[in-house]
């Protein structure tokens, strides 16, 4: 474990607690873990999310948050700018370090150099989990991280 006290582990696409590996990072960095989702306004209103599509990321939001709540936590949700949501959890909670998986598209690369950039501003460091087939085994986690839950209250809301 390094010196980190609390790390948000940011999920984007890979909404497993099992084997992910940003999950996996932010445990081992840190004492407490603020497992959060942003919906972000700007892929919201860019038109490519369907009912279908929408349905699908509640339920999976949902069955994320219900795995978390086995391992005695919850999903933060929010909604809004990643950037701003992200660093506000930063300021209230003196967070240490966030987690984010890599991701190739040109919006997750801006999103990440905008968030590099923010959170060094706040004396964060952003660290991204590049993610490779069958790296992490289940056992990874077998024993849960200490995540946040009666401490963000205040700041974060739960899902549900």
């Amino acid at each position: 474990m390094s010196t980190a006290t609390v790390a948000i582990a940011l999920f984007t696409r890979d909404l497993r607690v099992h084997d992910n590996p940003v999950l996996h990072a932010a445990c081992r960095a840190a004492a407490q873990v603020v497992p959060l989702f942003v919906l972000d306004t700007a892929i919201l209103r860019g038109g490519s999310m369907s009912a279908n599509r929408a349905v699908f990321l509640a339920e999976a939001l949902a069955d994320l948050d219900a795995h978390l709540r086995e391992r005695h936590g919850y999903l933060v949700l929010r909604c809004g700018s990643v950037v701003q949501q992200v660093e506000r959890i930063v300021a209230d909670l003196q967070v240490t370090e966030v987690h984010l998986a890599a991701d190739v598209s040109g919006y997750s690369h801006r999103r990440e150099q905008a968030l590099r950039a923010r959170l060094a501003a706040q004396g964060c460091q952003l660290r991204v989990q590049v993610s490779r087939r069958g790296e992490l085994r289940p056992p990874a986690l077998v024993e849960p991280c200490v995540t946040l839950s009666r401490h963000t209250a205040p700041v974060a809301q739960p899902m549900g």
